[in-house]
Order: C-alpha cells, then sequence, then structure tokens
C-alpha cells in the first residue's frame, strides 16, 4: 500500500524520481564537496568510480560523470588522464545519437578545455563529432533555462547549469548526476 502511494506521488510529480540509490548519491555528494574544496584527485576518483558504476549498470548518467572526472582530474594536474574521460563521455553520448545533450555541453567544455590550454583535446572531439556527422558549433553562447533553479542539486550536491539540464513539463529540471527532478526556485 505506502509503496502505491509514493508511486502516485511520484508521478504526480511531489515526489523527485531518483535512479541512483543512496550510497551512490551519497558518493555523489561527497565528490561534489571534494570538487569544492579544491581537492580535486580524490574527487576525480570518486566520479570515476561511479562513473564506471553507471557503465557496468547502463544508466544515463555515465557520460556525465565521466566528465565530472576528466575535468577533475584535468585541475587535478593529470591532463591525460583528464582528457581520456571527456574524450570518452563525448564518443558515448555521440554513439547514443545524444546530439542535443553534446550541443548543450560542448560550450562549456571547449571554454574549459581552452583555460587550460588543451585546443588540442577539444579539435580531437571535433574530429571525434565529425565523423559520427554530428556538427557542434562551439561558439553557441550559453542560453538560461525558463526558469531560476537552484545552483545545486538537494540530493547529490552537484551543480545544475541552467543551459545544460533537460528541462520536464511541469517547469522542473532532471540533474545531470543522480537523476532527480528539481524544482525552480519561485
Amino acid at each position: 500500500m505506502r509503496r502505491r502511494r509514493l508511486l502516485r506521488r511520484a508521478i504526480r510529480g511531489t515526489l523527485p524520481l531518483q535512479p541512483l540509490g543512496l550510497p551512490a548519491r551519497r558518493l555523489l555528494r561527497r565528490a561534489h564537496q571534494l570538487q569544492a574544496a579544491g581537492q580535486h584527485l580524490d574527487a576525480a576518483q570518486l566520479f570515476e568510480q561511479l562513473a564506471e558504476g553507471a557503465r557496468v549498470r547502463e544508466l544515463p548518467q555515465y557520460p556525465q560523470l565521466l566528465l565530472q572526472a576528466g575535468r577533475a582530474f584535468i585541475l587535478a594536474g593529470e591532463k591525460e588522464r583528464g582528457s581520456a574521460d571527456l574524450m570518452k563521455a563525448f564518443q558515448v553520448l555521440a554513439d547514443r545519437g545524444q546530439g542535443e545533450a553534446l550541443r548543450r555541453i560542448a560550450p562549456r567544455i571547449h571554454q574549459f578545455l581552452a583555460r587550460n590550454q588543451l585546443d588540442d583535446v577539444w579539435q580531437s572531439i571535433q574530429n571525434m563529432l565529425e565523423a559520427h556527422q554530428l556538427d557542434i558549433d562551439s561558439s553557441w553562447s550559453e542560453k538560461p533555462g525558463p526558469a531560476p533553479l537552484p545552483s545545486k542539486c538537494p540530493y547529490c550536491g552537484g551543480t545544475l547549469n541552467p543551459s545544460e539540464v533537460e528541462r520536464t513539463p511541469g517547469g522542473g529540471a532532471v540533474c545531470m548526476y543522480c537523476g532527480s527532478i528539481v524544482q525552480g526556485d519561485a
């Protein structure tokens, strides 16, 4: 009976859908906290561990977790390892035919790589995308979403970038890291 009520609430949108289990969300929150504290290598290792778990379970968060791991490794000074994770994330998104997701994240990743003098990595990403016949215009500007969102996901602590999240019909957004539905600030 209780399960049925929870399911009805989830369908009505009052209870966020959370495909990641509590242990994974705790690890994800910890990884984001480490990242915010400047402990990039520890954060990168957690993101990579979470990405591997998502890959094994075939969860849609796999490429986003790889992107976070890659970013953290680059910030930790492990540019080759980070670049490999970024390339793998773009490859997974391209293989899955998620062109819209690629278009949303491309400007941010391009700017990040440029700031870290990794223009050759961006060129490799563009070449790989061209091989998949995907055109990503890196000069697109970030467009704000329709409703303001909190800056962090209340469930996992991940940063919510309005130009990159997938919006729900109810005005909320799906967290790219844990899959929870986050309602906009009223």
